[in-house]
C-alpha cells in the first residue's frame, strides 16, 4: 500500500512537471508572437513615415524659387516697394531662403534670412532682428498655389519700418519676345475672326469654342500653323496657365478672362474638360 501511494505520488509530480512546462512554452510563444506582431507595425510605420516624407520633400520642391505679392517682379519690388520671398534650397524637408519687405516711399529694406524645417507645410522661425530693431516669430503658410506670410512681433523697435505680411504667388519671371511675333499672332487671330464673319476686336470672349464643341479635323486643317498654336494654346490659357513663351503670355494678357495664376509645376491638365481634351488630341496632330 505504502509502494502504491509512492508511485501515485511520483506520476502526479510528473504530470505536474509536463503540465507546467507546457504552460512555459506556450507562453513563450505567445510571447515571442506579441513580440513580432509589435516588430512589425513598427516597421510599417517607419516605412510609410519614409514614404511620406518622400513624398513631402517632392512636394515641397515645388516651392523652390521666387514668391511676390501679385507676381511682381523683383525689379518693380525694389523701386516701387512690396515683400517677397526667395526660397534658394529646400533639402529633407529644410528650407533655406530669405524674405524681404520694401517700404513704398522711402525704398527702406527689411530681411528675415530663413534656416528652418518645414513641417507640415508650415515654417515657424523666429528673429531677433529684422534690420529695424524688430524681433518676433515669423510663420510661413505654404499652399498650392499661394504662401501665406504672417510676422507675430515681439518687440517694435524705433525705425518706423518692419518686415511685413503678405499673400504670395511664385513671381513672374521675365522673358524676352519679339514684337514683330506679337503682332503676327495678333494678325493671325483677326484673319480668323473675319473669315468666321466677326470684324470686330472682342476682348472679353474666348477665339475658339474649344470648350463647346470638338472641332473637326478638317476645321483644324484650314487653320494657319500660327491659328493653330493659339487653338492648342488658348485651351491652357483658359485654366490660367503662365506660359514658358512669353509672346502668348503677352497676347492672352490682353483678355479679360485670361488670370495667369498656375506654373507648370502647379498645373493640373485633369482640369480640361471632354471637349477640350479631345481638342487638343486632334490638334496634336498637326
Amino acid at each position: 500500500m505504502r509502494n502504491y501511494k509512492i508511485i501515485e505520488g511520483l506520476l502526479l509530480t510528473s504530470i505536474c512537471i509536463i503540465l507546467l512546462t507546457a504552460c512555459e512554452k506556450k507562453s513563450e510563444n505567445i510571447s515571442q508572437t506579441e513580440e513580432s506582431e509589435v516588430y512589425k507595425s513598427t516597421y510599417i510605420t517607419q516605412e510609410n513615415d519614409n514614404k511620406n516624407q518622400i513624398v513631402n520633400q517632392k512636394v515641397y520642391e515645388n516651392f523652390k524659387g521666387t514668391w511676390s505679392r501679385e507676381g511682381k517682379q523683383k525689379e518693380e519690388i525694389l523701386h516701387n516697394g512690396g515683400s517677397y520671398l526667395e526660397v534658394y534650397e529646400i533639402n529633407n524637408n529644410f528650407l533655406k531662403g530669405s524674405y524681404i519687405s520694401i517700404q513704398e516711399q522711402s525704398l527702406r529694406i527689411a530681411q528675415i534670412d530663413i534656416a528652418a524645417e518645414i513641417n507640415d507645410y508650415c515654417i515657424s522661425e523666429s528673429f531677433s532682428d529684422d534690420g529695424f530693431g524688430n524681433r518676433g516669430i515669423m510663420q510661413i503658410k505654404m499652399a498650392t498655389e499661394e504662401v501665406r506670410v504672417e510676422i507675430l512681433f515681439e518687440h517694435k523697435g524705433e525705425g518706423n519700418w518692419s518686415i511685413q505680411d503678405s499673400d504670395l504667388v511664385p513671381m513672374n519671371e521675365i522673358r524676352k519676345y519679339d514684337e514683330e511675333e506679337l503682332v503676327l499672332y495678333t494678325s493671325a487671330i483677326n484673319d480668323y475672326r473675319e473669315k468666321m464673319g466677326k470684324f470686330d476686336v472682342d476682348y472679353d470672349n474666348f477665339i475658339f469654342d474649344t470648350d463647346e464643341r470638338v472641332y473637326s479635323m478638317e476645321e483644324i486643317k484650314e487653320l494657319t500653323e500660327i491659328q493653330r498654336s493659339i487653338f492648342r494654346n488658348e485651351i491652357y490659357a483658359r485654366h490660367g496657365y503662365v506660359f514658358e513663351l512669353e509672346v502668348l503670355n503677352q497676347l492672352f494678357k490682353e483678355y479679360s478672362w485670361y488670370v495667369p495664376m498656375k506654373s507648370q509645376n502647379f498645373f493640373d491638365t485633369n482640369d480640361f474638360s471632354e471637349y477640350e481634351q479631345e481638342n487638343l488630341n486632334n490638334i496634336v496632330q498637326y
